[in-house]
């Protein structure tokens, strides 16, 4: 069913040179991957750009029309996008709408993706009923580096554990990515960085199927003001 859609911008991460876009709808609060008909869904630039001029970042509020739902056994939350509407840049503030999405999304606890390690298998996605591929959470103790090796790029990596469990993944946030290309690729943020009113919050998506498996990425790295997280009963 095709219709606008406002959702709270969650990650616009590198993908296969293009961009995947992830967000909170703030409607329902449910997590919404826009996808266009290119080759694993990726969006070119002219798809994503809003009618302002300015690429959606996380926490803007965007409103994106669709076309028709486009579920993958391992992506079910993707939607394709309509290619003849601009998107609508609504918001960069965090307003109680925002706040409200924000705090039923996050994940305080558990394994992320209902399991261990850093990927899940092709076949175990194909035969599971899982509805999840994308969420959001505080890492605890995260560290970044980056990950060398000869005659690849260098790839920002996060170690952190949520809920007793510890994962180490890569990075594709493009302002990551960008910095490990550079000439300072050695030096990465640090959690010390941030003020003591702030958490780091990340979006962790599934990405697409390699070798048999589906790995979990960091899609997107940001900070909040920790006021705005709060107990939901």
């Amino acid at each position: 069913m095709s219709g606008t859609v406002d959702v709270l911008c969650l990650a616009n991460s590198e993908k296969h040179g293009q961009r995947c876009l992830a967000g909170i709808r703030l409607d329902t609060g449910g997590w919404i991957r826009p996808v266009s008909t290119n080759e694993g869904g990726a969006l070119y630039e002219d798809q994503y750009m809003t009618e302002c001029g300015k690429i959606p970042q996380p926490l803007d509020s965007i409103q994106i029309h669709f076309e028709e739902y486009s579920p993958r056994f391992h992506q079910p939350e993707n939607w394709r996008i309509s290619d003849d509407e601009t998107w609508e840049l609504l918001d960069s503030d965090i307003n109680e709408p925002q706040q409200l999405a924000l705090n039923t999304a996050l994940q305080r606890d558990g394994k992320i993706f209902s399991s261990e390690g850093s990927s899940l298998a092709k076949s175990e996605l194909k035969d599971s009923l899982s509805t999840n591929s994308l969420t959001l959470l505080r890492p605890q103790d995260p560290q970044f580096y980056t990950d060398t090796k000869e005659g690849s790029s260098n790839q920002p990596r996060t170690a952190f554990e949520l809920d007793g469990y510890r994962y180490d993944l890569p990075i594709t946030d493009p302002k990551w990515r960008e910095q490990v290309q550079g000439d300072d690729s050695d030096s990465l943020p640090s959690i010390d960085d941030l003020d003591d009113d702030q958490d780091v919050l990340f979006t962790i998506s599934l990405g697409e199927p390699f070798e048999g498996r589906c790995y979990k990425l960091v899609a997107a790295i940001f900070s909040l003001d920790n006021g705005l997280i709060v107990d939901l009963l």
